[in-house]
């Protein structure tokens, strides 16, 4: 796929992109401010994503200058699927959004929600129904690509030895309703965690006075 007018090229990546991935995670990775901020993905793990065909990147001429990637791993003990509410029985179609990377040199085309908007048309006619990904509370671009793919937040819990975490969940059979919204500070992890308990969906961000709130659906 050619991005219209724009001169990159989105492909699926093989084995054989395997080095030039961890270039550009390595130089994406030396531009952050804040080291936490991108959670490498080893060698293995890039292979693993690698063999699974849910590796695509961009390119401009022969350079790769941006890539993501989801992984399926249905036997996960930690399956975010069972975070928001999916029976163990659907956990094989479930597929997690893994990375977003994109050379510092090339960033401000719209790289990474163009990648996303690919992905999504692709896996419509994929064997997943579910796409589940975790989001640090206030990594603010991650945030925002989440509900760019039309994903929603569905659960707000510590994950992965210990780090609090958004769960987002998209179910790509469905199409959520929203109708009026209740916004709450970011910073107020009960209150979010009780109306997510409560069947909540958290769908959007706002900023105001400086401060960042999650917009929540309203239940009764």
């Amino acid at each position: 796929m050619s991005f219209p007018k724009d001169g990159f090229r989105m492909t699926l990546l093989n084995l054989q992109h395997l080095e030039a991935i961890e270039r550009l995670q390595d130089r994406v990775a030396a531009h952050l401010e804040r080291v936490d901020q991108l959670q490498k993905l080893t060698h293995d793990e890039i292979r693993i994503i690698l063999h699974q065909e849910l590796f695509a990147g961009v390119w401009i001429d022969d350079q790769l200058v941006a890539a993501r990637a989801f992984l399926y791993t249905p036997e996960d003990e930690e399956h975010l699927a069972k975070d928001v509410g999916i029976h163990v029985d659907e956990w094989k179609d479930v597929i997690y959004s893994e990375i977003s990377l994109v050379d510092p040199s090339y960033q401000g085309h719209g790289l990474q929600k163009k990648m996303g908007a690919w992905w999504m048309e692709r896996l419509q006619t994929s064997p997943y129904r579910y796409v589940c990904a975790t989001v640090a509370p206030f990594n603010i671009p991650s945030m925002k690509d989440k509900f760019q793919l039309g994903m929603s937040i569905g659960a707000l819990k510590v994950k992965y030895g210990g780090k609090l975490r958004y769960i987002f969940v998209r179910d790509l059979q469905q199409t959520r309703e929203v109708t009026e919204l209740q916004a709450v500070p970011m910073a107020d992890t009960e209150m979010q965690q009780q109306l997510l308990a409560r069947g909540a969906r958290g769908v959007g961000l706002l900023e105001q006075d400086g401060a960042w709130l999650v917009q929540y659906t309203i239940v009764d």
